[in-house]
C-alpha cells in the first residue's frame, strides 16, 4: 500500500516542479506610460493600455563599431512583437531610418539601441535596450 502511494506522489510531484519552472519563466508585463520616452530591453513584455502590448524577440546588429573605421555604417534591425485586441502582428524596424510602428490609436517609436557596439565587447541580448516614446494619434 505505501509503494503504490509514494508511485502515485511522484508524479504529481513532477508535474508540480514542472508547473512552477514554467511559471517562473513568464515574467510579468510591464505598463508604461504614454506620452513618455522609456528604455526597454529585450524577452519583456510591454503592457500600454488594456488593448496594446509589444515585445522585442529579436536585435540583430551589423552597425559599424565606434572603434572600428567601416566601408559601411551597417544597420541595426530590431523585431518586435505587437499585440492589439489579442491580434498578434510581426514588425522589423530599423531605430536610425524606419522606427515607427502604428497601430490602431498608438504610434511606437523606437528612438536609441544602446550598447552602441565596440569592437572588443561582445553584447549579449539581455544587454540590449532600446529606447521608445508610445504616443496616442
Amino acid at each position: 500500500m505505501r509503494k503504490n502511494i509514494l508511485n502515485l506522489i511522484n508524479p504529481v510531484w513532477a508535474i508540480g516542479v514542472i508547473a512552477v519552472l514554467f511559471s517562473a519563466c513568464q515574467r510579468p508585463a510591464v505598463s508604461l506610460p504614454i506620452g513618455q520616452e522609456i528604455e526597454v530591453k529585450l524577452h519583456q513584455t510591454y503592457q500600454v493600455d488594456n488593448t496594446l502590448s509589444f515585445t522585442i524577440e529579436n536585435v540583430q546588429d551589423s552597425r559599424c563599431p565606434m572603434d572600428a573605421i567601416c566601408i559601411q555604417a551597417g544597420k541595426a534591425e530590431v523585431k518586435v512583437q505587437c499585440k492589439l485586441e489579442n491580434k498578434s502582428s510581426w514588425y522589423t524596424i530599423d531605430p536610425e531610418n524606419q522606427p515607427e510602428i502604428r497601430l490602431g490609436n498608438y504610434q511606437l517609436r523606437f528612438t536609441e539601441l544602446f550598447p552602441y557596439p565596440q569592437s572588443t565587447v561582445r553584447v549579449r541580448d539581455e544587454d540590449y535596450t532600446l529606447k521608445v516614446l508610445i504616443s496616442a494619434l
